[in-house]
């Protein structure tokens, strides 16, 4: 038996496949995020054209494309970061630097190539850090006992 490899076969339409690992993300305010999405079955996008997109807005908050990082929103500007190490496995990861909690939200993660389009979203919960868990990191130090 041979097998035949067609470039597209007449049965996959042209759809890509992409999965969010976790559909919601948790995160305190001051700290970095990452997104994920991922490509099913796993292909190499480095060559793609991958945005991550604000639900709310429809505001672009990461555009790449063929290996260049592409214009943005003004609020994300320098806070974001494709994880490019990951690309060649259908990683399509956004790191977030420093989020506040208007980064809070829907963002959907698509990708584009020649094979067709597919997206998924991600939904960032950004929290301000617990009154009792900082309470309790920031106790001051018992006074030191006199000799």
């Amino acid at each position: 038996h041979h097998l035949t490899i067609s470039p597209c076969p007449s049965h996959c339409p042209a759809q890509l496949t992409v999965v969010a690992p976790s559909l919601r993300v948790t995160a305190i305010v001051g700290q970095d995020v990452v997104l994920r999405c991922q490509l099913s079955p796993c292909r190499d996008v480095q060559s793609s054209d991958i945005r991550w997109i604000q639900q709310r807005s429809s505001g672009t908050v990461h555009h790449y494309q063929d290996g260049v990082d592409l214009g943005q929103m003004a609020e994300y500007k320098g806070r974001t970061e494709l994880l490019r190490k990951g690309l060649s496995d259908g990683n399509l990861d956004l790191r977030i630097t420093a989020v506040s909690t208007s980064d809070s939200g829907s963002y959907i993660c698509a990708v584009q190539n020649g094979d067709g389009y597919g997206d998924a979203v991600v939904n960032l919960e950004v929290s301000v850090a617990l009154s009792t868990e900082l309470s309790e990191s920031f106790q001051p130090l018992p006074p030191p006992k006199s000799l």
